[in-house]
C-alpha cells in the first residue's frame, strides 16, 4: 500500500497532478483506513493494472481476478471526501431542518464546496425552513452514502 505521495511519486508525477488525476478517474479511488478512515493507501497493483489499461497494455488473462472486484462490490465505489466536505455533509445529516441557511453551514465551508457537492449530486437547494423565503442547502440520499462508506 503506497501513501499520496509515495503513489504520485511511482508514477512520476506530483503530489497535486496525482489528485487532479486521480479526480478525474485516470487512477484508482484511495482505500481509507485507520480508525477514523482519514488515512489514504493507494494498492500498488490497482496502480499497475491502471497505468496497463492507459498503455493499452493488458497482461491479464480472463481467468485472472482483479484484485479491485473483492473491494467493490456492485453498486458502491469508492469516494474521496475532503475534510470540508465531510464537515459540511456530516452537519446536515444531523440538522433537524430539511434545508440549512447559508449562515448556518460551519465555519470553514466555503462556497466552492457547496458548488462542488452540489455538482457531485451530495446536496441539493430548497426552501430554508428557519427563513422563510430563503433558498437553503440539504443533503442527498446520496451525500448520506458517501459519508457512510469506509
Amino acid at each position: 500500500m503506497l501513501s499520496r505521495a509515495q503513489a504520485a511519486e511511482y508514477l512520476g508525477v506530483s503530489p497535486g497532478t496525482f489528485d487532479h488525476e486521480v479526480q478525474s478517474g485516470m487512477w484508482p479511488q484511495p482505500l481509507r483506513r485507520g480508525t477514523t478512515g482519514r488515512r489514504l493507501t493507494w494498492d500498488r497493483c490497482a496502480l499497475d493494472a491502471a497505468a496497463d489499461a492507459l498503455s493499452g497494455i493488458n497482461g491479464a488473462t480472463p481467468e485472472e481476478k482483479n484484485p479491485w472486484d473483492e473491494i467493490m462490490q456492485p453498486g458502491w465505489s469508492p469516494v474521496y471526501l475532503h475534510s470540508r466536505e465531510t464537515k459540511v455533509l456530516e452537519y446536515l445529516a444531523r440538522s433537524p431542518h430539511r434545508f440549512e441557511a447559508r449562515a448556518w453551514i460551519p465555519d470553514g465551508v466555503g462556497d466552492k464546496t457547496l458548488a462542488a457537492l452540489l455538482e457531485r449530486g451530495f446536496l441539493e437547494r430548497g426552501p430554508c425552513s428557519r427563513y422563510k423565503g430563503q433558498e437553503g442547502w440539504g443533503i442527498t440520499e446520496e451525500g448520506r452514502k458517501a459519508i457512510r462508506r469506509p
